[in-house]
């Protein structure tokens, strides 16, 4: 049992999909720093300036000062470069999923240089309390040498955890950043279905991943991982079995982790 257990690890996905959950109204909160001033700790533009969201900048090495503006790098103003991995930490007081019963969803958007040449790597976003469940970049302008790419992952913040710090660290050779922001939308939810994980053979080659018949027409899906740029999920391919209340699927739990969730068709 405890062989499998460590091979297979059992994920729910609730807040993402809305498994057998009854939600209250969508709640969204919007933050956006545009860097306009050079000062290392700065209050989010807008409505959200009044509720105190804030981002402390800490450039690391090789740091050049904050500029207003530059021809080289076309419209943007309001630029920090970072330096040598330099980190922004962006403060949110909304704190994503603080109350019971509350799930949460981040997107936080870093808009940044790109040119292929010094500047070839973008700068990496982390939320510790929170599960990161995709990461897609975009293009928003083009210079003279390079492009402003738009940096965008989304977060899962479960009900009754806190996420209340984004941190952006720069790459090795240094980043260079225009505007940050993070929307935060979520709502009040019931418990919805678990996911339950045995061994189904004696060497815990095999093991069974159960959940309630309850939940209805759902898919169990897994992955191998959930770190990278992208989490990639596959539908399971072996049959579900249906016992009184339960809902089974038997799977081979030889080749290593992975991870599952259940997801609406």
């Amino acid at each position: 049992m405890k062989n499998a257990m460590n091979r297979t690890t059992a994920l729910l996905a609730v807040a993402a999909f809305a498994i057998g959950a009854g939600a209250a109204q969508a709640q969204t909160v919007a933050q956006q720093w545009d860097f306009r001033t050079g000062d290392n700790l700065v209050v989010a533009d807008g409505a959200a300036a009044s509720a105190g969201a804030q981002a402390r900048i800490a450039p690391g090495r090789f740091a050049s000062p904050w500029r207003a503006n530059s021809t080289a790098l076309g419209a943007a103003e309001g630029v920090w470069d970072l330096g040598q991995r330099g980190v922004i930490t962006l403060r949110t007081p909304a704190r994503a999923g603080a109350a019971s019963g509350t799930a949460r969803r981040l997107t936080v958007r870093v808009v940044q240089y790109q040119d292929g040449g010094i500047y070839d790597r973008l700068a990496t976003v982390s939320v510790s309390g929170a599960t990161r469940l995709s990461t897609r970049t975009s293009q928003a302008s083009t210079t003279t040498l390079g492009e402003w790419i738009v940096s965008e992952t989304e977060w899962q913040v479960a009900a009754g955890a806190t996420a209340d710090a984004v941190e952006i660290t720069g790459a090795e050779d240094g980043s260079l950043v225009d505007q940050v922001s993070i929307e935060m939308s979520g709502s009040a939810v019931v418990t919805g279905p678990q996911l339950a994980i045995r061994a189904a053979s004696a060497d815990g080659s095999r093991v069974e991943i159960s959940w309630p018949a309850s939940a209805g027409d759902v898919v169990l899906e897994s992955s191998p991982s959930l770190s990278g740029d992208s989490v990639e999920w596959s539908p399971v391919t072996e049959p579900v079995q249906v016992q009184g209340e339960t809902q089974s699927v038997t799977v081979d739990a030889s080749g290593g982790s992975r991870f599952y969730r259940l997801k609406l068709p």
